[in-house]
């Protein structure tokens, strides 16, 4: 069980990078198309 608890945090802890990311780029698309 604590072996699984770890694995989750350790998911948790990349998956806002990845988001951040995704979102940036995004906006970014948006904005150029936007312009």
């Amino acid at each position: 069980t604590d072996g699984e608890s770890h694995q989750i945090s350790a998911d948790d802890e990349g998956t806002p990078l990845l988001w951040n990311s995704c979102f940036l780029l995004q906006v970014f698309l948006f904005h150029l198309n936007f312009y």
